[in-house]
C-alpha cells in the first residue's frame, strides 16, 4: 500500500519477539509501531541494554517508533507490548449543526485543507467519530436522536449513506465513542429524562449498528440527576468513561466496565467519582493513567483524574481544575499522551481559542509557552491527527475551521498558512481519517 509493506507477527512459543506490526518501504529503515504500558525496570537490564533504552526510558508509558533492532531489546527486556497503528491523516470532517450536513476536506502536505463536499446527515449533526478501521464514519442527530453511517471512500475521502443509515437512538445523542477494536459503539445523551449512555456493536464488514440487549444502560437513579452527554473508552476497551452536562452537586464523573463479548456496560464500584460544573467532554489518556473532563461552568478549565488501570476507578488530581479560557468545549491530546488541547467555545476574541498543556508524571496540567492559541469566533471542536502533526479547531460562530502545525518538541500550535476553511453552518466537533501508512 502506497509502496509500504505491512506485516502482522503473532507471537507464539517459537517467537517470543512475535506480536508486532512490522512496517518496511524503500526509503527509510524497518520501523514497528507500539505502544508500551509497563514501566521499564533499568535495574533488571543489562548496562548495554539500559543505555540502548535510556532515551525510551523516561517516556516508557507512552507511544513509541522505534527501530526493529531496538524493538528486539524492548520485547526481552520490556514487559508487555500492547500494538498501536499510527494513521497517516488524509480527510478530515466536521459535524455541521446548523446545516445537518457534513463537510469533507482532503488534508495536504503540510496540513492545509482542500474542501471536497458537503454530505447530508440528520437533524443537528452534532457529532462525528471514524471508526478505528477508517472505512466507515458516524454521526451523532441530535435532533433527529438517530445515528448517520457513512462509508468514506479510502481514494477521494467521498462519502456514502449506507442503507442501514440512520440507525434509531435514545433521545438526543451528543457523542460518539468506539472501542480500540471497533467492535462497540457508545452514545452519550444530553437529555435527563434518558439518563443513559446507549450501546451498538458494529459489523466491521458494513458498519452496521445492532442496539446491544439492555441498552440503553442507566446512569443515575433518583435524586441524582444525569444527562450522560459525553463518552470516552480507554485504550484496552475495557472501560467507558462519561460525563454529565448537569453541574454539581449532581453527579458527573462516571464509569463503566464493559463486557467483552456484549459490550454491555455496568458501572464500576464508586461512580460517579465527583461533582464537575457541567462535563461537556471527557478524554482517557493513552497511557490510561489519568482521564480528563472539560468543565464548561466556573471555575472553567480541565479536570483531572489519576485511574487504576485495573479497577477503572477515579481519584482527583491535586490543582485540579486546571485553568483554561472561557466556556471549555471538547478536550483531547496527542497521541503519544504528551499534550492535553481544550477548545474555549466561549472565547471571541480570536486569540485565546485553543488552551494547551504539557502532561506531568502525575497527570497535572502544565499550560504550554504561548497558550492560549488564536481561533475563529467560538471553538469548541478540536482534534489532532494521530501522527500529531497537525490540529484543527471548528469554530463555531465563524462557520470555519483553523487548521495548525503542532510543534513537536513543545506541543506549541503555529496556525497553518489558507487557515480558515469555510464549513457548513455551526461546526461543532472534527474527526480525521486516514490510512496506514
Amino acid at each position: 500500500m502506497l509502496g509500504f509493506q505491512v506485516e502482522t507477527i503473532t507471537p507464539d512459543a517459537d517467537d517470543p519477539l512475535g506480536g508486532v506490526i512490522n512496517v518496511t518501504g524503500s526509503d527509510f529503515d524497518p520501523v514497528q509501531i507500539i505502544n508500551f504500558m509497563n514501566p521499564l525496570r533499568p535495574q533488571r537490564v543489562h548496562k548495554l541494554v539500559g543505555e540502548a533504552l535510556a532515551e525510551l526510558t523516561e517516556n516508557a508509558d507512552q507511544l513509541q517508533v522505534v527501530s526493529a533492532e531496538l524493538l528486539i531489546l524492548l520485547k526481552l527486556y520490556a514487559g508487555v507490548v500492547y500494538i498501536r497503528v499510527l494513521y497517516q491523516p488524509k480527510f478530515m470532517y466536521t459535524a455541521n449543526i446548523g446545516t445537518n450536513n457534513i463537510s469533507a476536506f482532503s488534508i495536504n502536505s503540510g496540513g492545509s485543507l482542500a474542501f471536497l463536499a458537503n454530505y447530508n446527515a440528520g437533524n443537528s449533526c452534532r457529532f462525528v467519530t471514524v471508526h478505528p478501521g477508517g472505512r466507515y464514519i458516524y454521526a451523532a442527530n441530535h435532533g433527529s436522536s438517530n445515528i448517520s453511517i457513512l462509508e468514506i471512500n479510502q481514494t477521494t475521502g467521498a462519502l456514502t449513506t449506507l442503507v442501514s443509515s440512520p440507525a434509531a437512538t435514545a433521545t438526543n445523542p451528543y457523542s460518539l465513542a468506539i472501542d480500540p477494536q471497533g467492535r462497540f459503539l457508545f452514545v452519550g445523551h444530553e437529555n435527563t429524562t434518558v439518563a443513559a449512555v446507549s450501546a451498538y456493536t458494529v459489523n466491521a464488514a458494513t458498519g452496521e449498528l445492532t442496539q446491544v440487549v439492555g441498552s440503553p444502560f442507566t446512569v443515575a437513579s433518583a435524586p441524582a440527576i444525569a444527562s450522560p452527554a459525553s463518552v470516552h473508552v480507554d485504550f484496552t476497551g475495557q472501560f467507558l468513561y462519561a460525563g454529565s452536562t448537569q453541574s454539581a452537586p449532581e453527579p458527573n464523573s462516571l464509569a463503566f466496565s464493559i463486557d467483552q463479548n456484549t459490550g454491555a456496560l455496568t458501572q464500576i464500584s464508586g461512580s460517579p467519582f465527583g461533582a464537575i460544573q457541567d462535563a461537556i467532554s471527557v478524554y482517557v489518556h493513552p497511557s490510561g493513567n489519568f482521564v480528563y473532563y472539560a468543565q464548561y461552568f466556573a471555575p472553567q478549565g480541565v479536570v483531572g483524574y489519576a485511574r487504576n488501570t485495573t479497577s477503572g476507578s477515579l481519584s482527583l488530581i491535586g490543582g485540579s481544575p486546571f485553568a483554561a479560557g472561557a466556556a471549555p468545549g471538547f478536550v483531547t491530546g496527542d497521541a503519544q499522551g504528551r499534550f492535553v488541547y481544550v477548545a474555549n467555545s466561549g472565547d471571541t476574541s480570536l486569540t485565546a481559542g485553543i488552551s494547551a498543556f504539557q502532561v506531568a508524571a502525575d497527570g497535572a496540567l502544565v499550560a504550554i509557552n504561548g497558550s492560549p492559541f488564536a481561533s475563529g469566533l467560538n471553538p469548541i471542536g478540536f482534534a489532532i491527527d494521530e501522527t500529531s502533526r497537525y490540529a484543527y479547531a471548528a469554530n463555531q460562530q465563524s462557520a470555519n475551521t483553523t487548521a495548525y502545525a503542532v510543534d513537536a518538541s513543545t506541543g506549541a500550535l503555529s496556525v497553518i498558512s489558507g487557515s480558515p476553511y469555510a464549513t457548513g453552518t455551526n461546526p461543532t466537533t472534527i474527526a480525521i481519517a486516514g490510512s496506514n501508512p
